[in-house]
């Protein structure tokens, strides 16, 4: 891992996510740290050219939370709305393959009310909410993938949020 910042950048660069101290601490006494995956620059010039953090094939941003005893209480994966629209038209795929890594089973998901003025992309409208606990810890992802109130265009939601908590974490 690397590129260690504190998740608002209001603090220091980090040289580790040791250095979380150096956050600012949420009302939960949380420090948020942005990092990133080392990428191997000599597959990127071989793939897509994105040379950013992937998981799955997907550029994300990813933050942890850490607790002032150093647990790790949570895991935030985001896909990056600045990918190329080539990659960030794929985002809601990402769902498919966090569901395949945790396992298809138990997952709890319910459709999100559509809002006035959403609407379908080619047909499809996901606006979706999955939860499923699984070896300590809670996942909950949102995946979206809707044409917005005002949206036109190459102007749409297509998003999936992963957030990964420890059970015993409030």
């Amino acid at each position: 891992m690397t590129g260690f910042a504190c998740a608002d950048r209001a603090g220091p660069p980090l040289s580790d996510w040791t250095e979380y101290r150096s956050c600012p601490a949420d009302a939960g006494g949380l420090r948020r740290i942005h990092f990133e995956f080392e990428e191997d620059k000599q597959l990127a010039r071989f793939a897509d050219r994105w040379e950013g953090t992937k998981i799955a094939g997907h550029p994300v941003i990813l933050t942890m939370s850490v607790a002032d005893n150093g647990m790790i209480e949570d895991l935030r994966i985001v896909t990056d709305s600045k990918a190329s629209p080539y990659l960030r038209k794929k985002a809601f795929l990402l769902s498919l393959k966090v569901r395949d890594h945790y396992g298809p089973r138990d997952w709890t998901c319910r459709d999100l009310p559509r809002q006035a003025g959403e609407t379908e992309i080619g047909g499809m409208f996901v606006k979706q909410e999955c939860t499923k606990s699984i070896d300590g810890r809670t996942l909950r992802m949102q995946t979206n993938l809707f044409r917005g109130a005002g949206q036109e265009g190459k102007t749409y939601e297509d998003s999936v949020s992963v957030l990964v908590t420890r059970a015993s974490a409030s």
